[in-house]
C-alpha cells in the first residue's frame, strides 16, 4: 500500500464531498489530525475505518487502498441479461449460490450501483425474488421484462453505440460464466477507465466471455438489441484467472466443484454478494 497514494486521494475525494478534515474526522469519530497525516502520506487509515471511510466518500474500499481515483468513478451502469442454456436459469444452484448471484457478483466487484436486470417475464420474476434478498445493499436495482420475439428484432442504426470519450458506459453480462482470479476485480476496472469502443473480454486461452463494456449512455434495450451488430474488441484476461462459460449441467458441476474446492482450501467464501458489497462500503 502506498501511503501517498491512499492520501492524495483520500484528499481529492473529500475535497469533492466540499468537505474539511475536521468534518471527516467527524463522521469516523477520529481526530482531524489523524486525517491531515493521511493526506500528507505519514499514515493510512486503520483498517477498521475503511468501510466506513468509503461510505462517507461515496467509493469503495479498493479505491483508497489503490489509489486510483478511476476506480471509483459512479458513471457506469450494469446490465444483466437473464440469457441460459436449457435447463439452466437464474436459481441454478453452483455449490450453495445461485447463478444469478454469480453473474451479480462480477457486477459488484466492478462497483457498479447501478444495475439493470433484463429477461423473458418468467425467467425474470424468478430472478427477481432471488435479487430482493440481497436488496439490503446500496445497489439500485432496476428489472426489465423483454417482449414476445425479442432476439428477432432487427437493430436500428439508433441502436448501434458509436464510440465516444472515456467517462460513462454499460457493462454487460450477457450470459453465465464462471470468472475467478484475484485480478479479476482490476481487469474490470480498467476496462471501464480505458475503453473507448466496445470491449469483449476473453480468457487468456482466448475462450469468448459474456463480459462486454460499452462506452455512451444507451437505453437497456437498445444496447442488447445492438449487441449482434457490435464489433467489440476482444480484451484477453490475464494468466491465473480461471474462465469458462456455463452451458451444460457438466459445466454446472465443474464450477460447483470449483467452489467447493477453492472455499474448501482458501478459507474464504467465492464470489459471495455480502462479502463484496462490504468490501466495496455498498
Amino acid at each position: 500500500m502506498d501511503a501517498e497514494k491512499v492520501g492524495a486521494t483520500i484528499s481529492v475525494l473529500r475535497k469533492r464531498k466540499d468537505m474539511t478534515q475536521r468534518e471527516l474526522a467527524d463522521q469516523l469519530r477520529v481526530t482531524d489530525k489523524a486525517v491531515s497525516r493521511w493526506e500528507r502520506g505519514l499514515g493510512v487509515p486503520d483498517q477498521s475505518l475503511l468501510s466506513k471511510l468509503a461510505e462517507v466518500l461515496e467509493t469503495d474500499i479498493e479505491v483508497i487502498l489503490e489509489g486510483e481515483l478511476w476506480r471509483g468513478e459512479p458513471s457506469w451502469r450494469g446490465l444483466l441479461w437473464l440469457n441460459y442454456e436449457d435447463g439452466i436459469g437464474p436459481d441454478t444452484m453452483l455449490y450453495g449460490k445461485r447463478s444469478v448471484y454469480l453473474q451479480l457478483g462480477y457486477l459488484l466487484l466492478a462497483g457498479i450501483r447501478r444495475i439493470t436486470v433484463a429477461g423473458m417475464p418468467e425467467t425474470g420474476e424468478a430472478a427477481k425474488r432471488l435479487v430482493s434478498k440481497v436488496d439490503g445493499y446500496d445497489v439500485d436495482f432496476s428489472f426489465v421484462n423483454l417482449p414476445t420475439g425479442f432476439l428477432e428484432w432487427s437493430p436500428s442504426n439508433n441502436d448501434v453505440p458509436a464510440s465516444t470519450a472515456r467517462g460513462s458506459g454499460t457493462m454487460l453480462v450477457t450470459g453465465l460464466d464462471f470468472l475467478y482470479g484475484k485480478d479479476l476485480t482490476r481487469a474490470f476496472k480498467r476496462q471501464m477507465a480505458e475503453c473507448e469502443g466496445p470491449v469483449r473480454l476473453t480468457g487468456h486461452n482466448g475462450v469468448a466471455t459474456s463480459v462486454y463494456f460499452v462506452p455512451g449512455e444507451q437505453k437497456p434495450l437498445s444496447l442488447l438489441r445492438s449487441l449482434r451488430c457490435i464489433e467489440a474488441q476482444s480484451r484477453k484476461l490475464e494468466r491465473g484467472i480461471v474462465c469458462f462459460p456455463i452451458e451444460s449441467q457438466d459445466d454446472v458441476i465443474d464450477a460447483a466443484n470449483l467452489i467447493a474446492i477453492l472455499e474448501r482450501h482458501s478459507g474464504e467464501s467465492v464470489m459471495d454478494l455480502g462479502a463484496i458489497a462490504r468490501h466495496r462500503g455498498m
